[in-house]
Order: structure tokens, then C-alpha cells, then sequence
């Protein structure tokens, strides 16, 4: 099957139907996978021998199910990673290493996308599932060139169901899918998910951004560095914008991402009320949000407020709109593409926690993953936190910090910063905690 055959055929629902096979068999255990599944090892090699042995070699679905669940949320965790260690770099001073690093952490939050999806990519060895067993692509692409081609061929798929998407998000405890029911306009949660297509290809999911930055990390990872760009970097602005990536991450209770979703829900609604109510009408956008708010029984959110007035327009989508390399001068924007990887993990992230919500997974059952984790990368120390939002309180006093040192009228000098303010840089640049908060339940 090609790129946009495998796609429609995939059924999303055998992916839970893995983590549940994981919860039944393996979690007690203490692993995702037991070294029984061969894809566990090396799943190049196994769904080669899959695709290319003439059925000397057969997969069994269930080992295939189990090993898409379990990509889904280690693939979000790393692209998490990668994302923390490119802001790391960004903060060094490598802005190279840094658009390095955050190719990887978008192409890694769009592996576990996909793989929420019912396809797992292998190098040129790629598969999907559905109710009738392992579907084989036909192409012969590499990870990075399928990768962003399975993203698009979902995007633009008439046969698949984007309504899950909606499900990714929350705002005052429920989900934008539970939102739109409360919408004044008669809209279905199918056609609504269309404006949420719609908002994904303007702010990030714009395939040839995408395939762009593939060429932009060949060329800072292959080519010479500092001969396009050795400019003095300005890290104000840097650390403004890092600072404000913050703000989109803060958990509120069941909200995972407060503020970043309360943008993608003004987003929503306002692409809603421009395509179903009438110019002319006497209802305005700001009073058909104030109506949802009455149909869903709560007080107008002031936060949201605040975002129609400024016209849903922040820096962190702007960036995420743009180019990597700027082409006339080859300078290096390493924010770009860094945005372009947060919002991709947001979606990550959602894909992670709705599939483990759905299969009844606690914290305490992956606990053996997520201990590990943390210790390993200096979240915490010993056992693991009973809510994960208590890693947002470390991280909340270094971006006061930072937002101190913005206010001050001195040059921010990098040597000064980490000579006096180890500890909370070390905090600031640690972005893989939100995986936690936004992952797990």
C-alpha cells in the first residue's frame, strides 16, 4: 500500500486494543514489551523479514498492536527529551546543535502520532493494522520522508476519523470534543474537527515546513558551522521566548497545558463562529464564546478573555510558522523550529494520555518506566512524585527569575547567568518535565 492507503486503513482502535494486551500481560512484569516481541529489539529487521521473506517470517498482529502502544508514549518521552537537551543547547550558545535536536524532538512526537494512529514507521519497512491483521507499505522511503508523508496523508484523508484529535485537549476540564456540544451553533464533532485540521496546518503542521526542516538539520548536522552564522546572540530574546514556552506548559489540574490549550480552543471556536454565523447577525465572537460558557454551566474564562482581545495572536505560533534558516543571509532561527516541536508534542503528549486513560492505566502501573525516567534525568530524587504537577513549582521560580533579569535594563550576559544562577537555568531549560504532567494521569 502506498503512503495514503496504509492511512486509510488503519483502525486507531487496535492500538488500544495493544495496551490493553500490555496491561493484561506485561505490566506486572515490570516492562512494555516482553524480549518474546521482535520488534522489541530491532523492529527494522522484523517487519523487513515481515514485508520481504515471502511469509517465512509472519508477525503476529498482537506483538505489532503492543509494540505501536508502547511507541506512542516512549516516542513522546524522548521527542520530550530531545526538545529539553535542543533548548539546553539553544541556551549554550549552539544554535546549530540546537535546530539539530529539535528536528529530532518533532519527528519524534510525529512517530508517536502515528503510531496512536495504527502505523508503525520502520525505516523503509513500515506498517499499519486493522481488524483484519498487518497491512505492508509498498514505499521504500526512509523514517524522515515517510514520516512527514504519513502526517500529511492523514491530514488530508477523507476515510479516517479526526475526531480523537479534538479529545487531545482540555479547557476547564473538558475536552474541546465535549466543547463544541456546548457551542450555540448545530455542529458536529466531525465538522468541528475540520477546524481543528484547519488551525493545525496554519501553526504547524504544514508538510513542507516540515520537510524543510529535514534539510535545514542536514545542513547544520553535515556542513561547516558559523561560517552562514556567527553573529553575537541576543539572549534576551532567547530567554523571553523560552520564558513565554513556559507559560503555555503550566498545568492547572486536569488541564494539562492550561494556557496553550485555552489558545487552541479560541482557535477553535473562532474558526466555528466565521463559518456559521451570519454577518450581520447582532451576535458578536466575543458574545457566542460568552454563550458556550452559559451552555456549559461555567463562568466566562478570563483568560480567554484576554486571548480574543489580543486576536489569538502570540509569538509561539508566529515562530512556528517560519523557517529555520532564514534564507537570505542563511542566519539560524533555532525558536522556529523549537516551536514547531512543542506544538507537535502537545499533540504527542494528548496521544499518550488518552491511550492510557482508555486502557485504565494508572502512573503507579508504569511506574517502573517512570521512575527510572525522572531519577535519570534529575526530575526528582527517589520515589516517584504522586502528581506530577510538583515538578511545575521548581520550574515556576526560575521563569520568575528569568522574567526579573528580562525587566532589568543590563546586557543578559551568559557567563554572569551561569556563574550566579546554576541551579535555576538548570530548572529552566528542563522542558521534558512537562511530558510528565501532560502524559500521565
Amino acid at each position: 500500500m502506498n503512503y495514503q492507503d496504509l492511512i486509510d486503513n488503519t483502525d486507531a482502535n487496535m492500538v488500544v486494543d495493544g495496551m490493553n494486551i500490555i496491561k493484561t500481560n506485561y505490566l506486572a512484569n515490570g516492562e512494555f514489551l516482553p524480549n518474546t516481541n521482535p520488534l522489541k529489539i530491532d523492529s527494522f529487521n522484523s517487519a523487513k523479514n515481515h514485508i520481504d521473506a515471502g511469509h517465512a517470517f509472519i508477525l503476529n498482529p498482537d506483538d505489532l498492536k503492543a509494540f505501536m502502544a508502547t511507541s506512542v508514549i516512549t516516542h513522546c518521552f524522548d521527542g520530550w527529551l530531545y526538545l529539553s537537551h535542543a533548548i539546553d543547547s539553544l541556551l549554550k550558545g549552539d544554535k546549530g546543535i540546537a535546530i539539530h535536536l529539535a528536528y529530532y524532538s518533532e519527528l519524534r512526537g510525529t512517530l508517536s502520532f502515528l503510531a496512536r494512529q495504527g502505523i508503525s514507521v520502520n525505516n523503509s519497512k513500515n506498517l499499519g493494522i486493522n481488524n483484519t491483521g498487518i497491512l505492508n507499505s509498498s514505499n521504500s522511503k526512509g523514517t524522515h520522508v515517510a514520516t512527514w508523508k504519513y502526517l500529511e496523508s492523514w491530514i488530508n484523508s477523507n476515510s479516517v476519523s479526526h475526531i480523537n484529535l479534538l479529545d487531545y485537549f482540555s479547557v476547564r476540564n473538558k475536552s474541546l470534543n465535549d466543547w463544541v456540544g456546548f457551542m450555540p451553533s448545530a455542529i458536529t464533532p466531525n465538522i468541528a474537527s475540520q477546524h481543528a485540521l484547519s488551525w493545525m496546518k496554519d501553526w504547524s503542521f504544514d508538510i513542507q515546513n516540515y520537510e524543510d526542516d529535514h534539510i535545514f538539520r542536514n545542513t547544520v548536522t553535515y556542513q561547516p558551522q558559523r561560517l552562514r552564522d556567527n553573529n553575537a546572540i541576543d539572549f534576551r530574546v532567547k530567554f523571553s521566548a523560552i520564558s513565554n514556552i513556559w507559560k503555555f506548559l503550566e498545568p492547572s489540574g486536569s488541564d494539562k497545558f492550561a494556557l496553550l490549550d485555552k489558545y487552541l480552543f479560541s482557535m477553535l471556536i473562532k474558526g466555528i463562529y466565521d463559518n456559521n454565523v451570519p454577518v450581520g447577525s447582532g451576535t458578536s465572537f466575543e458574545d457566542y464564546t460568552k454563550n458556550t460558557f452559559v451552555n456549559a454551566g461555567l463562568s466566562m474564562d478570563m483568560s480567554i478573555n484576554s486571548i480574543i482581545a489580543s486576536g489569538i495572536n502570540n509569538n509561539l505560533f508566529n515562530m512556528a510558522k517560519d523557517p529555520a534558516i532564514q534564507s537570505a543571509n542563511g542566519e539560524l532561527k533555532p525558536l522556529n523550529i523549537i516551536s514547531r516541536a512543542l506544538l507537535m508534542l502537545r499533540i504527542a503528549s494528548g496521544c499518550a494520555h488518552d491511550l492510557l486513560k482508555t486502557a485504565g492505566i494508572t502512573n503507579t502501573n508504569i511506574d517502573f518506566y517512570l521512575n527510572n525516567l525522572g531519577n535519570n534525568n534529575g526530575h526528582w530524587k527517589g520515589a516517584t512524585p504522586n502528581n506530577f504537577e510538583i515538578l511545575w513549582e521548581d520550574v515556576s521560580e526560575s521563569v520568575e527569575m528569568i522574567d526579573e533579569l528580562l525587566n532589568e535594563p543590563e546586557d543578559i550576559i551568559l557567563h554572569d547567568l551561569y556563574s550566579i544562577f546554576s541551579k535555576e537555568l538548570h530548572q529552566f531549560k528542563q522542558i521534558s518535565r512537562a511530558c510528565f504532567w501532560g502524559s500521565c494521569a
